[in-house]
């Protein structure tokens, strides 16, 4: 008995939009939502969808029962606000998205600044052959280098 809820525990999250979606899409919907207007508590509610061949989370169910509230109070279907939830999603993919980016343009900067302190260094260093040199010092050197 332990192992099945431990097994569901590991299929649902804690904010699973995923989650929420499959309910508002599961044929005994209505009947939960019965269950919540009689004011039944979110762990008989959890426990009973679970035995239904639905688990979810606590956690899953206090968020769809906030949700469906919010619905109810404005005047909104459970369909409606089920957009909304992918919205949401979409919306944290797009946020962690920039930070990846974001992360990886610092990186990116940090490295490009490495580089050209290292190349400032390089050039600065009179003995270097990489030194940036005048033309006529660049010809000199061309023209020993012809008649060796």
């Amino acid at each position: 008995m332990m192992a099945r809820k431990q097994e569901q525990a590991k299929e649902t999250s804690k904010h699973a939009p995923g989650k929420l979606n499959q309910l508002v899409e599961w044929k005994k919907r209505p009947f939960l939502d019965k269950m919540i207007d009689n004011g039944i508590p979110a762990k008989e509610l959890v426990a009973w969808c679970n035995d239904n061949g639905f688990p979810i989370s606590l956690p899953t169910m206090n968020s769809y029962k906030k949700r469906r509230n919010e619905a109810i109070a404005n005047g909104i279907t459970m369909e409606l606000l089920q957009s909304k939830l992918h919205e949401e999603s979409i919306e944290r993919k797009i946020d962690g998205m920039k930070k990846a980016y974001t992360k990886a343009h610092q990186r990116r900067k940090e490295k490009r600044a490495q580089t050209k302190v290292k190349i400032d260094q390089e050039l600065a260093d009179q003995d270097n052959p990489k030194r940036i040199r005048h033309d006529l010092e660049l010809l000199d050197e061309v023209i020993q280098k012809g008649f060796c």
